[in-house]
């Protein structure tokens, strides 16, 4: 899961809340009031998929997610790819592991 670094890509929610990644996400929407969650995601627009498919760049979550109708399935969504991306190698690892193999063979 990819922390964004330039802060002009951040999620700034209605509470005052920055969202960086995933794991943000996730959080906020254990935590977030129903006055600022349903600011963000109503029957008229969802935030939440907006900036998963504008700024993170992943349109197949982002189209999970606007198929959303509840704050409990955009959670439990959300939840599903933060447990997939923490149990998935990061690349860093993948690489090293092949530099190693490459070197002992």
């Amino acid at each position: 899961m990819e922390v964004i670094k330039d802060s002009s890509h951040y999620f700034y929610a209605r509470d005052g809340e920055v969202l960086k990644d995933m794991g943000d996400l996730l959080k906020f929407l254990e935590r977030a009031d129903d006055g600022t969650f349903s600011h963000h995601f109503n029957e008229e627009k969802n935030d939440f998929a907006n900036w998963t498919d504008d700024t993170l760049q992943d349109h197949q979550l982002a189209n999970k997610m606007y198929a959303a109708k509840t704050r409990d399935e955009m959670y439990k969504i959300i939840k599903d790819r933060v447990e997939k991306s923490l149990r998935q190698p990061s690349k860093k690892k993948s690489i090293i592991n092949e530099i190693k193999e490459a070197l002992s063979k």
